[in-house]
């Protein structure tokens, strides 16, 4: 019984914090629409028949629909609610209608509606980073070995406590937290470190090794370990100015994290029983709600930029591919054809739904170990 109520908690926080993250994105194409003088028909959180809703002044119908996972605006001229081909009505609309409908709009103007979801999600990731670095500081542990454990790939390379890490592959670190970083996205790989020991400089190589190991919330994933850790670490205060610094560059970091990840996935350095789907993301909403506000906070921007992110791929069925068939046509100078679009959006379709289908086979699999 335990055990349902706590599923039913994690279900609630991922409804909320996927509602939030939806729309955000969903409102960057809303807004951006109406500043372009596109009338948006209808703004819905979720799929299917609707819950609840309500019309405003500008007559767009602001609802709610009973499959809660994604959500969409419908703009006049629309065929469907992924605007991906225009109502075959649409060469017999009005002069007064032309002037409100989407697919009458010059190319600029479409592409820039259709990126301003993926970007509202970057922005707001981009904020709410930004606020906790000013509001509580940056984590900062300085890069000097406290302890090497026995027989790790740090004692196997002559890691030593004492030492101070100066460069892992010759990028610079600053922070025991950057070197960290640095690592997580190593596949046991060889990684050349230069090491401060007393007056010396020492280049060593260390092979990161795959463990299993508990994350934040006590998750067991598996990680690269060195087998080192250090001391001392204490949260440095921000300037507004160097908070916004830092939370461009830690959501540049999260993005080419996840890209790095997804193309050792796709090229096989990295096992795909590492995707997560709905109930693995329903997990970590319920255990970052027991967490407090902060760890919420983070949450939602992290789902924020994997959703602009994975909306900039160039599928049709998602933002991506919208702006890849309008680069096509301002190289060209047509567009691609009904035909066409309609038979890639198929089997993009049939590629994300497969997808979808083994991340959740992921989830239910590991939730049974």
């Amino acid at each position: 019984m335990q055990g349902f109520l706590v599923g039913i908690e994690y279900f609630f926080w991922f409804l909320v914090i996927l509602s939030i993250v939806v729309f955000i994105h969903e409102f960057g194409h809303y807004l951006f629409a109406r500043l372009n003088g596109v009338r948006v028909e209808v703004f819905s959180i979720g799929f299917g028949k609707e819950l609840l809703g309500i019309n405003d002044s500008h007559g767009t119908r602001w609802k709610l629909s009973i499959i809660p996972f994604g959500g969409y605006v419908k703009m006049f001229g629309d065929s469907d609610v992924a605007s991906s081909s225009a109502d075959l009505k649409i060469d017999q609309m009005s002069f007064k209608d032309k002037l409100v409908s989407f697919h009458h709009k010059e190319l600029w103007r479409k592409a820039v509606i259709v990126f301003a979801g993926p970007a509202f999600n970057y922005i707001s990731a981009i904020l709410i980073i930004v606020g906790m670095l000013f509001w509580y500081g940056k984590p900062a542990t300085d890069p000097v070995v406290s302890q090497v454990a026995k027989g790790s790939p740090a004692a196997i390379a002559g890691i030593k406590p004492g030492d101070k890490i100066l460069a892992i592959d010759e990028a610079q670190v600053i922070t025991f937290e950057e070197l960290r970083q640095s690592i997580a996205l190593n596949t046991g790989t060889q990684v050349s470190l230069l090491v401060e020991r007393g007056k010396k400089q020492i280049n060593l190589k260390a092979t990161p090794k795959l463990e299993k190991v508990k994350d934040a919330y006590g998750n067991e994933i598996q990680m690269p370990i060195l087998g080192i850790s250090a001391t001392g670490g204490k949260l440095v205060k921000l300037s507004f100015i160097e908070s916004v610094q830092q939370g461009i560059h830690e959501t540049f970091a999260i993005s080419t994290g996840m890209i790095k990840g997804l193309w050792q996935i796709i090229t096989g350095s990295r096992s795909t029983k590492e995707l997560g789907g709905p109930i693995k993301i329903a997990q970590y909403s319920g255990q970052s709600a027991q967490h407090g506000f902060v760890s919420i906070l983070w949450f939602i921007a992290l789902i924020s930029i994997n959703l602009g992110l994975v909306n900039l791929l160039p599928l049709p069925v998602l933002d991506g591919g919208h702006l890849a068939f309008y680069a096509v046509e301002a190289i060209t100078g047509k567009p691609a054809s009904e035909k066409f679009k309609l038979a890639v959006t198929k089997i993009s379709f049939a590629l994300l739904i497969s997808l979808m289908l083994y991340v959740t086979f992921n989830d239910i699999t590991g939730l049974v170990k």
